[in-house]
C-alpha cells in the first residue's frame, strides 16, 4: 500500500487537470511495470545464476492470483464492455465507476483479509 500512494496521487493530480484516460492508464500501468519488473527482472536474474528461486507457501500467492484475476475482469466490464456496447471510441470514467472502483477496491481488500485470515495456512510463512 505505501509504494502505491506516489501513484495515487499523481493520478489524482493528472485526473483533476482533465485528463482521466491518462490517469486511470498510469494507475494501471504501474501496476504491471511494478509487477514486470519488480518481480520478473530479479528472478530472471536470480535464475541466470543457475539458481532457482524458491516459492514457499505458494497458496497464498495462488489466492492472491484469483483476487488480481477477479479485478481485471471486474475493471474490463466496467470500462471496456459499455464501450463497445455503446460503440464508443474509448472508455468513460464518470463519478459513478469511480465510486465503483472505491467500494470494489474495499471489498476486495476486506475479502482478501477474510480468505486469509480464516484459513491459518495461508498466514503462516
Amino acid at each position: 500500500v505505501g509504494a502505491e500512494t506516489p501513484d495515487t496521487i499523481q493520478s489524482v493530480t493528472v485526473a483533476k487537470r482533465g485528463y482521466g484516460s491518462m490517469a486511470v492508464a498510469n494507475s494501471i500501468g504501474s501496476q504491471i511495470i511494478n509487477i514486470c519488473l519488480g518481480l520478473g527482472l530479479p528472478w530472471a536474474i536470480h535464475n541466470m545464476f543457475g539458481k532457482p528461486v524458491q516459492i514457499s507457501n505458494h497458496m497464498s500467492l495462488q489466492v492472491a492470483v484469483w483476487f488480481q484475476a477477479g479485478v481485471v475482469i471486474y475493471s474490463f466490464c466496467l470500462f471496456l464492455v459499455p464501450a463497445f456496447i455503446l460503440r464508443l471510441r474509448k472508455a468513460i470514467l464518470h463519478k459513478k465507476k469511480g465510486i465503483a472502483l472505491v467500494v470494489a477496491y474495499l471489498a476486495v481488500l476486506g475479502a482478501y483479509a477474510a480468505v486469509m485470515f480464516s484459513n491459518p495456512q495461508h498466514v503462516k510463512n
